[in-house]
């Protein structure tokens, strides 16, 4: 025989289809499927985070705000370490004050109960303002006082007084009010009594008006 036998793919040109370079198709790997629990881990610690700061933040306000309230308390208490006398002394002086001023209106009340003809060394003290007082006058004074003056007083003499008199159960004895058009006169005994004292000592006082009915109060609270 001239030729051996050879394979056919052994002499097959490469421009030529040959079965033997054939290859299967490389299969694509599925895309991997999605961690929805890691997300959610993820997300969860952010949110932790978040929470976190925001708490953080809102501690150091409070904390600011704390060390504020504290820092007022303690410049107030050395304020005190640096002044005891001057507040003692002061607190001491009020209540030496307010004791007198019980002590004279019990003595007052008992003075005028056993001997009420004393208030017209009062109606004479109020004689001298009357003028300073324009428009219509109304002068109010305790109940016993009232009835005491109308039953001893010449109307006639002193009719300028009773004309005007008006009786105010708010109103303690040896008390009185003189009221105008345009200007009022408290001759209240705490009045009195604290224009007297506010020379010498430092009184802070509110003395309400005749036409506050929380007069009893008032007093209780001396």
């Amino acid at each position: 025989m001239e030729k051996e036998f050879e394979p056919f793919h052994e002499n097959a040109s490469q421009n030529e289809f040959c079965p033997w370079d054939l290859k299967a198709p490389v299969s694509e790997s599925p895309p991997s499927p999605v961690d929805t629990q890691a997300i959610f881990e993820a997300e969860c610690q952010r949110l932790r985070e978040e929470a976190r700061l925001a708490g953080y933040k809102e501690g150091m306000a409070n904390a600011v705000s704390e060390i504020e309230s504290l820092k007022s308390r303690l410049l107030e208490w050395i304020d005190f370490f640096q002044n005891p006398i001057r507040l003692l002394d002061k607190e001491v002086c009020d209540e030496i004050v307010q004791t007198i001023f019980w002590i004279c209106e019990s003595c007052i009340g008992l003075e005028l109960s056993c001997n009420p003809e004393k208030v017209l060394c009062l109606v004479e003290e109020i004689k001298k303002e009357l003028p300073s007082v324009k428009g219509n006058k109304q002068l109010t004074m305790h109940p016993l006082d009232v009835e005491w003056l109308k039953n001893h007083l010449d109307k006639q003499k002193v009719a300028v007084i009773t004309d005007i008199l008006q009786e105010d159960a708010n109103l303690m004895r040896g008390d009185f009010y003189l009221k105008g058009a345009y200007t009022e006169l408290d001759g209240r005994l705490k009045a009195r009594f604290a224009q007297l004292f506010s020379e010498q000592f430092s009184l802070e006082m509110s003395i309400p008006s005749s036409d506050d009915n929380s007069l009893d109060d008032f007093y209780d609270s001396l």
